[in-house]
């Protein structure tokens, strides 16, 4: 009996191996397709906004805590992003957005932006892309403290990871399966 109980849980390690190693590798190919519509984005970016100078009004560091829990503590760390208010024309039509960028836990991110939007002062010019076909969707193309958008990068290493991470379960889950008496 004992050697039945042994063989049932190797078969159910191996299974569930394959089972966790395919949807690892199911995991790598959604996180490639992303990092692909990313970099898609960006060259329609590149190739079709239209390139314009605004003015900044303001760019400021701002920060989201996290929420409390029940109990009243924070549940998370603090986050920190930049903000800009600009004012530019696209086509002659002037337009005022407001952008922001991703956000980071980094003390070290939260000082970089700090530094740079006390030089960004009203009246300082960046450069931009604009959506011709929706003129209030702006990117900068100068370069900011932290990226206003994902990029197709950020994705990448992630897929990496759960790929060769889903390889291995299922090479594993395969090896196993097969080496059962």
């Amino acid at each position: 009996m004992a050697q039945d109980s042994t063989h049932v849980s190797k078969s159910q390690i191996s299974g569930w191996a394959i089972l966790l190693g395919y949807f690892l590798l199911l995991c790598s190919f959604v996180l490639f397709a992303d990092a692909g519509w990313r970099a898609w984005q960006s060259a329609q970016v590149r190739s079709k906004w239209l390139p314009e100078i605004a003015r900044v009004e303001s760019c400021s560091l701002r920060h989201l805590q996290p929420l409390p829990d029940p109990e009243g503590t924070a549940d998370g760390r603090t986050v920190y992003f930049l903000e800009c208010s600009l004012d530019y024309r696209v086509r002659g039509v002037g337009y005022h957005a407001v952008v922001t960028t991703t956000a980071s836990p980094s003390l070290l991110v939260r000082d970089q932006i700090g530094v740079w939007a006390a030089r960004q002062g009203p009246g300082t010019e960046l450069r931009i892309r604009a959506n011709p076909s929706a003129p209030m969707e702006v990117l900068v193309e100068d370069e900011l403290p932290i990226h206003q958008r994902h990029t197709a990068g950020d994705a990448i290493p992630a897929a990496v990871a759960f790929g060769v991470l889903g390889a291995l379960l299922t090479a594993v889950g395969f090896a196993v399966q097969e080496a059962r008496p």
